[in-house]
């Protein structure tokens, strides 16, 4: 045998896959990436938190010491002072309650320093301890010039806790105990005075003025309960005076039928606070009444 042939080995090419266009874009990785939203969440939430805390603890810290702690004046006794009966100057014995709804026992450490002037220039310094949840009275010894024009004020109270946590508390009421006092003495000291009386036609004209300079604003006027149209209001009111001009009432108020016809004027003012100035205005007061408002009524 002639030698064999070698045997023949056929390659076959791959076929090409048919182009059927662009490659189509894949949907993003929907499952990998809501995987991340829950921590972001929470990232978010906790520096909501933290920040939030942080503004509280710097305008809220925990150890405030007089959280809720309310001072008010509730009485007042006054008296010239000795040798002075016909001067301004009035001593006067304030009661002021404090009462504490919080949980700890705090201390009532004198008055705060303050710049603004006072009539109310000699005190005495304050102290009591009130325990959680109670109510104690105390009394200050205080001097009032009521013929000063600076404002009659009590410094705020001092209110410390145990830990030396230290707070300023007004107590309420204080303008118009002060104001009360000098309104029983001497009419140089008084809030408001009457300078004069006239009528202008159905009108009653009244001229008032503060004779210690005070700033004193005028906010409304009653008589025996009754509020009176006094023109245009609020008015403020200097040692020069000026006029109330009252209007007479449609009809003669049931107040006045029943509780008698008023001498008085009880007028609402203000001077760093509001308090009430009764003026006692007299027969021209009374003649107006029976005259223009309750004329010809039993």
């Amino acid at each position: 045998m002639i030698g064999d042939a070698a045997p023949t080995v056929q390659v076959v090419a791959p076929r090409p896959a048919p182009v059927l266009g662009p490659p189509l874009p894949q949907p993003p990785p929907v499952r990998e990436r809501s995987r991340h939203l829950p921590a972001l969440a929470a990232a978010v939430a906790m520096l909501v938190l933290v920040s939030g805390w942080t503004a509280y603890r710097l305008t809220s810290p925990p150890g405030d010491p007089a959280r809720g702690v309310v001072a008010a004046v509730t009485g007042a006794t006054s008296a010239a002072v000795s040798g002075a009966s016909t001067l301004p100057t009035r001593r006067a014995l304030l009661a002021i309650t404090i009462a504490n709804p919080g949980t700890d026992t705090v201390t009532a450490d004198g008055y705060a320093f303050t710049s603004r002037s006072s009539g109310a220039v000699g005190l005495d310094q304050p102290t009591a301890h009130v325990s959680p949840g109670e109510r104690v009275e105390i009394t200050v010894d205080v001097a009032v010039d009521c013929g000063r024009a600076a404002p009659l004020l009590l410094p705020d109270l001092v209110i410390e806790e145990s830990d030396g946590g230290r707070r300023e508390v007004p107590a309420v009421g204080a303008v118009a105990a002060l104001m009360d006092i000098c309104e029983s003495g001497p009419s140089p000291g008084r809030p408001l005075t009457v300078v004069g009386t006239h009528r202008d036609g159905d009108t009653l004209v009244v001229g008032v003025a503060a004779p210690s300079n005070r700033r004193t604003v005028v906010r409304s006027i009653r008589a025996t309960g009754v509020v009176l149209d006094a023109g245009a209001l609020p008015l403020r009111v200097d040692r020069r005076g000026e006029e109330l001009r009252l209007t007479p009432p449609p009809t003669c108020p049931r107040a006045w039928r029943e509780d008698g016809i008023p001498q008085y004027l009880d007028v609402e003012i203000d001077t760093e606070g509001p308090s009430i100035s009764r003026l006692p205005v007299g027969k021209p007061l009374t003649s107006w009444v029976l005259d223009v408002v309750c004329r010809g009524v039993a």
